[in-house]
């Protein structure tokens, strides 16, 4: 039971930083726009980590310029692949996206997501993240 209820653990704290994590990373306030920079670097690693930074000048850019914000919400989430000795696992998610423009509209969409995770110092952070 010990392995067994071990892994069960693991595969919790893996299913919640991943739905907390792609949640995050679906979520901007067009009003708040230094905010989500900081948190969506600190909810990766990796090749994510490095396509936040490399692209934030041209995100923000966007994002001023449509005045919309979005919030992201994991509706369904399910780890496929757990290792535990290498410190990777996989998810599959299903996110509503609810977008607001500063005029007032609004529209909802569902994406779906892989996201691979690797275990940091800080916890598990999503290292790639891909439309599913």
């Amino acid at each position: 039971h010990g392995g067994a209820g071990a892994t069960g653990r693991l595969r919790d704290q893996v299913l919640q930083a991943a739905t907390q994590e792609i949640a995050d990373l679906n979520t901007v306030n067009d009003k708040r726009i230094g905010a989500w920079q900081a948190r969506w670097l600190a909810d990766t690693t990796g090749a994510e980590h490095d396509q936040v930074l490399r692209t934030y000048a041209a995100a923000r850019a966007q994002i001023e310029k449509v005045r919309t914000s979005a919030r992201g919400t994991v509706t369904g989430a399910a780890v496929t692949q757990l290792s535990p000795q290498a410190g990777t696992a996989q998810v599959i998610a299903v996110v509503r996206v609810q977008q607001t423009a500063s005029s007032g509209g609004a529209s909802t969409v569902s994406n779906r997501y892989v996201a691979h995770l690797t275990r940091t110092g800080a916890g598990w952070k999503v290292s790639l993240l891909t439309p599913g």
